[in-house]
């Protein structure tokens, strides 16, 4: 029959005050034993003291009764062992790798009580040992209290922990050094344990807290060597938590499983980098525990976390006088469940070799101005110059490693009088706190420098070149270079296919005359600018002008450059910028100058560029190709293409608030492309194209916004401009204005599926553009502006439909007021397929020039106007000669809607003398258009009155068409 929970917990109150009487007898005894054997040495005492006769005597007395007092207290002690409480108990370890240790262990252990204090907790002393295979003893001494409460009981208890096991590793000899690195350490630790334990399971919890010295540390510079893995003995401390529940298929052997989790660590020491000893880390345990038979207690344990990885052991303890763990009264004498030995991290000192030299240990030279003179150069006892270093690293892949020292404050590193040199190929020259990673054999790429990476060595020329890098392999990392008239030098260069890199330096300009950063004039190799710093320099920052130089930069920031940031002035040079700001520049802040040059900039800003242009290619044949990258603030003009055939292509690109053009085409035949860009508040144009044959494209929609003259403008001969996708808006003046130049005849400028929007004068306006393939196409795209939508004069211009595509997109005009599309002098002008509203006169052809004609052709286009739908007037009014003005028209299919005097208006205007010569012709054609507003009049001023047949001429004569040239493709 199964007992209620009321009844078992009553049951299990009685077994606890039964238990508790029992403790309290034994505790009893055990001061009655203490006092027996106190009383036992005094007589021990006086019997030693009595004379032979008496001890005869005394001997005859003891044997008489058989219960005396020496056999008393031997029978005593007899029962204690076999049938008493149990303080002993015997335990072995086995582990192939424990928590924090190696091998298995046996322990010698007593649980004894002490004393009850008057709030009825009772005290014991709980006492272990321990022998490793290893031979290494470790000891734990602790004072616990438990208490019950109600049903479950409650202890803590405070522990001093000592482990000398130090031989589980060998000691070693660092190979390529003389230095020992010791196997073992010996470590002390508090501990403070707490637990609750209940019929159903229990909680438990440690704290581990290691004192005195917990660690020994070695690395990562030992000798000339460096260390891959630095030498590490510590104790770590830390803290566990573990929940256990008792299984009931298990209990008949008081079967429970306990599962928990730990961290460790040892951050009271730590290398020079700052890591520490061992960076705090977690992991989780799960634990089996059994009573087999009445004395044996069996444990097994699982543990993993990410610095010991998988662990654990298993634990076999014999109890004299049973096992503890059956009941809650019972484990009133168990031992806490903790760690037993400190939890110590071992890690064994591995030399760096390296890869690229057959697998030979990296060799370091180290530089301290701080240390004693007459160094050597190795870690313990560093050389005090550079000079020293240069003159012992004579071979390939030598390190040199810069200690800042006081470098910082008013003593720096002076180079040797031509700059610090390289003697070899492969050569390193590092400052303290760099990032650089070194590449190694067993640990693969690895900082051995890092630290306080703002604290940079200080090293300074004032009479040339800080260092120069003239070997094939070199590298310099993490330095400021103060005070030089060049910082970095490429010295007689480096050829093709070497590299040279420098990284993470700070070269800082002292107003002193022509200081330079970088400059490559002798390399046909590549060099590796990353994560530079130039400030407040007199002169360039950084300068190719190597032939055919190849330099990388990346990450950098150059501020404050009184010349220019970046100069690449060599034949055929490239230069890659990415990631990087320049800021502040007096003069040009970027240009290609040499011929065939090229730079690429990527990801990067150029922001407050004074009294110059933020970049420039002036080179013949140069290239510039940016993308993703923001010019702000600009006096001069933000994208310049000035040599002859010099192109400059902007991807992703932002140029705001310049103080002349956004972008300018100067150079003959050069070209300037913006794709999916965006040019803003220009100074005067938002882009400039003046070269005789240069190009100007926008396309993926790209924008010019706000130019305080024109969005575009093209004065030129032979220029193409392709504005495609694309959005000109709120210029001041023109959204485009073209001016063909003198001699031009192939100028072309192409609108494609564009917006011209917001134009505070003309939308487009052609000047001149009458060459015999000379055209302005504005296909698929709209326009809406305050004044004349699209002015031709002495230009022919093709406005329609989107050619490139069947069914294309038509084009649209909005005028506030004024003239949708106007045309005049020698203009070919053709509207087809076009909306044209809200103006004054959606189409006017007028010409006063005398000896031209005017040739217009507006065809299937819908027409919403204020005033005249089409107006067609041919004006010679100012009295002789003979020479006459023509319109010539050919107007049909359109759809007119007219607020105002009619849908179209022909008129002449003829001399005041009736005698003299008709002054215009006008000739209509095919004149089938539907109006749905007003009447076709054919008048002079009174349009109402029908016209004079001397001053209108009626024929057949058709205009001839604008040219039609095919849309260009952008660069």
């Amino acid at each position: 029959m199964k007992m209620s929970r009321y009844a078992a917990q009553s049951q299990g109150r009685k077994r606890a005050i039964a238990r508790l009487r029992s403790i309290r007898q034994r505790v009893s005894e055990w001061r009655q034993h203490a006092r027996r054997a106190a009383s036992l040495a005094v007589i021990a005492a006086g019997i030693a003291a009595t004379p032979s006769s008496a001890m005869a005597q005394m001997g005859q007395a003891a044997m008489a009764p058989a219960g005396g007092i020496v056999n008393g207290a031997v029978q005593r002690f007899q029962d204690l062992s076999e049938n008493g409480p149990g303080y002993t108990y015997y335990g072995i370890n086995a582990a192939d790798r424990g928590l924090g240790y190696r091998g298995s262990y046996f322990t010698v252990g007593g649980f004894i009580p002490m004393l009850e204090d008057d709030l009825g907790g009772f005290w014991a002393a709980d006492l272990r040992g321990h022998l490793s295979n290893y031979g290494g003893f470790f000891s734990n001494v602790g004072a616990v209290r438990k208490q019950f409460l109600g049903g479950t009981l409650l202890g803590v208890g405070v522990y001093w922990d000592y482990d000398g096991d130090q031989n589980q590793y060998s000691t070693v000899t660092i190979p390529y050094t003389t230095t020992s690195f010791a196997g073992g350490e010996s470590y002390n630790q508090v501990g403070v344990s707490g637990e609750w334990l209940t019929d159903f399971g229990n909680l438990r919890s440690n704290g581990y807290i290691p004192v005195g010295s917990t660690a020994q540390l070695t690395g990562p510079f030992v000798d000339n060597v460096m260390l891959c893995q630095n030498g590490i003995n510590a104790a770590l401390g830390g803290a566990d938590l573990e929940v256990g529940a008792y299984i009931p298929g298990l209990a008949d052997w008081a079967g429970m499983v306990s599962v928990g989790g730990y961290a460790y660590g040892n951050t009271r020491y730590s290398f020079p980098n700052g890591t520490a000893a061992v960076p705090w880390f977690g992991g989780v345990y799960t634990r089996l525990d059994l009573t087999l038979i009445k004395n044996w207690d069996f444990s097994l344990q699982y543990n993993n976390d990410s610095y010991f990885d998988s662990t654990g052991f298993a634990r076999l303890t014999y109890r004299m006088g049973g096992s503890r763990r059956r009941n809650v009264p019972d484990q009133m004498e168990q031992p806490m469940m903790r760690n037993e030995h400190i939890v110590r991290a071992y890690q064994a000192p591995i030399v760096a070799t390296n890869p690229d030299n057959g697998g030979a240990a990296w060799r370091v030279f180290h530089v301290d101005n701080t240390a004693v003179s007459g160094g050597n150069g190795t870690a313990a006892s560093p050389f005090t110059s550079l000079a020293q270093a240069e003159a012992a690293a004579t071979s390939a892949y030598d390190i040199v490693y810069v200690h800042a020292g006081t470098s910082t404050t008013a003593n720096p590193y002076l180079t040797p009088v031509a700059g610090y040199e390289f003697q070899a190929a492969n050569q390193y020259l590092v400052g303290q706190g760099s990032t650089l990673a070194i590449p190694t054999v067993t640990c693969g790429d690895k900082q051995f420098f890092a630290g306080n990476s703002s604290i940079y060595p200080v090293i300074s020329n004032p009479i040339g070149p800080a260092v120069v890098m003239s070997q094939p392999g070199s590298t310099v990392s993490h330095f400021q270079i103060t005070g030089s008239p060049l910082g970095i030098s490429d010295g007689g260069g480096v050829a093709l296919p070497g590299t040279a890199t420098a990284s993470d330096i700070v070269i800082v300009g002292t107003n002193g005359a022509l200081q330079r950063g970088v400059e490559i004039a002798n390399s046909t190799g590549t060099f590796n600018l990353d994560k530079m710093q130039f400030t407040g320099l007199s002169a360039d920052g950084i300068v190719v002008s190597a032939a055919n130089g190849d330099v990388n930069i990346t990450n950098s920031k150059l501020t404050e450059t009184l010349g220019t940031a970046v100069r690449v002035s060599g034949a055929g040079a490239n230069v890659s910028v990415a990631t990087t700001s320049i800021v502040g520049t007096e003069g040009t802040a970027v240009r290609a100058g040499g011929a065939g040059s090229a730079i690429v900039l990527t990801s990067s800003t150029i922001a407050d560029t004074i009294g110059g242009d933020a970049v420039v290619a002036s080179g013949a044949s140069s290239t510039v190709n940016a993308t993703s990258v923001a010019i702000l603030r600009t006096d001069g003009s933000g994208l310049v293409a000035s040599g002859v055939g010099s192109s400059m292509k902007a991807t992703k690109t932002l140029v705001t608030t310049t103080g002349s053009s956004g972008a300018l085409v100067s150079g003959a035949g050069a070209t300037v492309s913006l794709v999916t860009s965006k040019i803003a508040s220009a100074g005067t144009h938002g882009a400039l194209v003046t070269g005789a044959g240069a190009g100007f494209f926008m396309t993926g929609a790209s924008s010019i916004s706000e130019a305080t003259i024109d969005g575009v403008r093209a004065i030129g001969a032979d220029q193409t401009v392709l504005v495609e996708d694309s959005l000109i808006e709120r210029s001041n003046a023109n959204g485009v204005t073209v001016a063909s130049g003198a001699g031009s005849t192939t100028t072309q400028v192409t609108l494609l599926r564009s917006t011209i929007n917001q134009s505070g004068g003309i939308g487009v306006d052609a000047l001149g553009v009458n060459g015999a393939t000379e055209v302005v196409q504005i296909f698929g795209t709209r326009i809406g502006t305050s004044g004349v939508g699209v002015s031709a004069f002495n230009s022919n211009v093709d406005i329609g439909r989107d050619t490139t595509v069947r069914g294309g997109l038509a084009s649209s005009i909005t005028n506030s007021d004024s003239y949708g599309v106007f045309a005049e002098g020698n203009s070919r002008v053709r509207v087809t397929e076009t909306t044209i509203s809200g103006a004054d006169v959606g189409i006017a052809a007028i010409n006063e020039v005398v000896g031209t004609n005017t040739q217009l052709t507006a065809s299937n286009n819908r027409i919403t106007s204020t005033g005249f739908g089409i107006e067609i007037e041919a004006d010679n009014d100012q009295g002789p000669p003979v020479q006459q003005t023509f319109v010539t028209a050919l107007l049909a299919s359109n759809r007119i809607s007219t607020s105002g005097l009619s849908g179209i208006s022909l008129t002449t205007l003829n001399p005041n003398d009736d005698t003299e010569p008709p002054a215009g012709v006008i000739s209509i054609s095919n004149a089938s258009n539907e109006v749905e507003l007003g009447s076709i009049n054919f008048g002079t001023a009174v349009l109402n009155t029908p016209a004079d047949p001397d001053q209108v001429d009626w024929n057949s004569a058709a205009p001839l068409p604008p040219p039609t040239r095919p849309v260009p493709s952008a660069p």
